[in-house]
């Protein structure tokens, strides 16, 4: 897979385009759609998951930006992926050694707000109190 992968972005690279490494840390072992369903869930990658060996590669190879997954990964710390500090800053940067751009999914795309805009016929409503 991490052939495949790192062959495409150095096709995309000649190209001139830039190529995103995704979804960090993997969505291999889930079963829901992250875009259109909120709170999944990862029990099964760990930190020094051997399923993080394509990112590994293709950070090695110099890919510019990894997007991270909105899922959140029990075996790491139960966070999100996007707003885990061990996921970012330790996984990412430090026991990877990615120096490029983090970028994120699309932060709308399974909010709770959009769930709850749904529930209510399509209003907006606060989710929080004034």
């Amino acid at each position: 897979m991490a052939s495949h992968g790192t062959a495409f972005a150095g096709g995309m690279a000649d190209a001139k385009l830039q190529a995103t490494g995704k979804h960090f840390p993997g969505l291999g072992r889930v079963t829901a759609n992250t875009d259109t369903t909120f709170g999944v869930t990862d029990t099964v990658t760990t930190r020094h998951d051997a399923y993080l060996q394509p990112f590994a590669t293709a950070i090695s190879q110099g890919i510019p930006a990894i997007m991270v997954s909105l899922a959140q990964y029990n075996a790491i710390d139960g966070l999100r992926a996007v707003f885990s500090p061990t996921v970012l800053q330790g996984m990412l940067r430090s026991d990877l050694g990615f120096g490029g751009e983090i970028i994120s999914d699309s932060m709308a795309a399974n909010s709770p707000e959009r769930g709850h805009r749904r529930a209510c016929g399509g209003r907006r409503r606060r989710l929080r109190p004034r």
